[in-house]
């Protein structure tokens, strides 16, 4: 689902484009590959920026970690439903679109 670049609402200088990064129906262990892989990038990047910032600026990192905090949540989350779709035969969807503004500064 790549759509074409268009003018954002809020701002006749922002331009937003979508791309469907999932998409699909999955088996519980497939469902898992994909969605931990997704989970732990996105963990790994904050922990990296985390890291970054403290040794290098000694900067504020608490969105970082906050972010950390809700994606770890969402991990035990998704964990979940694998669990109660491999205990109860469901064949998981995945439907992950991601949508990308360019804002200026």
């Amino acid at each position: 689902m790549k759509t074409a670049l268009t003018l954002h609402p809020e701002s006749a200088t922002d331009l937003q484009e979508s791309f469907k990064l999932i998409d699909g129906t999955y088996e519980p262990s497939e469902a898992a590959d994909v969605l931990f892989s997704v989970l732990g990038d996105k963990i790994r990047f904050h922990n990296i920026q985390i890291l970054s910032a403290q040794e290098r600026f000694n900067a504020d990192t608490s969105v970082s970690e906050k972010r950390l905090h809700e994606l770890k949540e969402s991990k035990h989350q998704v964990a979940d439903l694998i669990l109660k779709a491999r205990d109860n035969n469901y064949e998981i969807e995945i439907n992950g679109v991601i949508n990308i503004t360019l804002k200026e500064k």
